[in-house]
């Protein structure tokens, strides 16, 4: 159904925009790749886990970009992803699976003026600025941009995905300001004639350095009725913020950034450690329904992420670097409740439009550590080969 879709929405395109008399962009890249993996043995749930497996895969990324001489815009982006087989060493099984082909986006650009600008279609807004945990993207099937000034934006971004009528539209008003070095955005989320979410960023750049940070508070959904199995969510908040802080340096081979998350809808010590031991010693039915629930970095209250990244200038078609993400209790026993996700990689630029990549994944933690305990996988290597075009 998807694929039929994706050929209708290409060919009203083709159709509508008259590309023989305007200017057409078509560009993307296209990767292939083996990965290997390694059960994790502290996983919960690690009865529904095989042992080790290898699969292969192939993918890629499409866009097509038109524009006209009276700067009217489309764009497309296409994803197309397929395993080409999976290998699983307990039971020798192969299996193929079909191709997964989505739309991500798929919109028009119309400017009505010099400062107001329309986009129609879908469309992923994004208001936040941190690295690893944003939680302010939006999606839209309408956005609407205003340039009150040169340091004044403003805008409405309109979502009708999961609105069932009229009154369930989700809108996002939002506006911008920017003063020399200093970036500060705001907005709020409506639903239902209700706000039920509000959040700010701000970035800050000082020569090689950039500060940021992001805030949102949200009021709790009633999910808790509606999904009464899921463990993950807390029955005694209202509402809940998170606070990201972070900081960035780039230089010309080397870069290096830090980022905080305080999630204060997050398990405190004590509720992380009931957490676990309701799960290995009472009575929940069908504990693998509950891997439906798990959301990364929202378990705890804190997350802490730290990237290096490095280019010889000798070697300036080498890269390298690492990453890591930690999930904290500081207050009480660290080691016990601590756990990372660890994951260098080495990438060498064959030409301008073809790379080789090796990753590795790796995850550890103390007796009760989120990482450790909720990843089927414990490490990971990946070898892949992407052409950009």
């Amino acid at each position: 159904m998807m694929k039929s879709r994706l050929i209708f929405l290409f060919i009203l395109f083709l159709v509508f925009l008259d590309i023989g008399s305007n200017a057409i962009e078509i560009y993307g890249d296209i990767y292939s790749g083996i990965t290997y993996s390694e059960c994790n043995g502290e996983y919960l749930f690690s009865h529904s886990v095989k042992n080790e497996s290898i699969y292969s895969y192939i993918g890629g990324n499409f866009y097509i970009h038109h524009y006209d001489s009276n700067f009217n815009q489309f764009y497309m982006d296409i994803e197309f992803k397929n395993n080409i087989n999976n290998i699983t060493f307990t039971s020798d099984e192969k299996d193929t699976e079909d191709l997964d082909l989505s739309l991500r986006q798929c919109y028009i650009v119309i400017p009505r003026s010099l400062r107001s600008i329309f986009y129609v279609g879908k469309k992923n807004k994004n208001l936040g600025v941190a690295n690893y945990f944003s939680s302010s993207e939006n999606p839209a099937i309408f956005e609407w941009n205003y340039i009150h000034s040169p340091a004044v934006h403003y805008g409405l971004v309109v979502d009708l995905s999961q609105s069932e009528e009229l009154g369930q539209i989700h809108y996002v008003p939002y506006v911008d300001f920017q003063h020399n070095r200093l970036n500060l955005k705001g907005f709020v989320s409506i639903r239902e004639s209700r706000i039920n979410s509000g959040g700010f960023n701000w970035t800050y750049q000082l020569d090689k350095y950039q500060f940021y940070g992001e805030g949102l508070i949200k009021k709790k959904t009633g999910n808790n009725v509606s999904e009464p199995d899921n463990i993950f969510l807390k029955q005694n908040e209202e509402q809940y913020y998170d606070i990201v802080l972070g900081c960035q340096y780039i230089d010309d081979n080397f870069s290096v950034i830090l980022e905080y998350l305080y999630h204060n809808n997050g398990f405190n010590e004590f509720e992380q450690e009931g957490f676990f031991n309701r799960i290995q010693n009472t009575d929940i039915k069908q504990p693998d329904r509950l891997k439906e629930y798990y959301q990364l970095f929202s378990f705890t209250k804190n997350y802490f992420g730290i990237a290096l990244s490095y280019s010889p200038s000798s070697l300036s078609d080498l890269s390298m670097g690492i990453s890591t993400i930690f999930s904290l209790q500081p207050e009480r026993d660290f080691s016990k409740y601590m756990s990372y996700q660890l994951s260098p990689y080495l990438q060498y630029a064959i030409n301008q439009n073809l790379n080789l990549k090796c990753s590795y994944s790796y995850i550890n933690g103390g007796e009760l550590g989120e990482f450790n305990k909720l990843s089927e996988w414990q490490r990971r290597i990946n070898l892949s080969l992407n052409y950009s075009f």
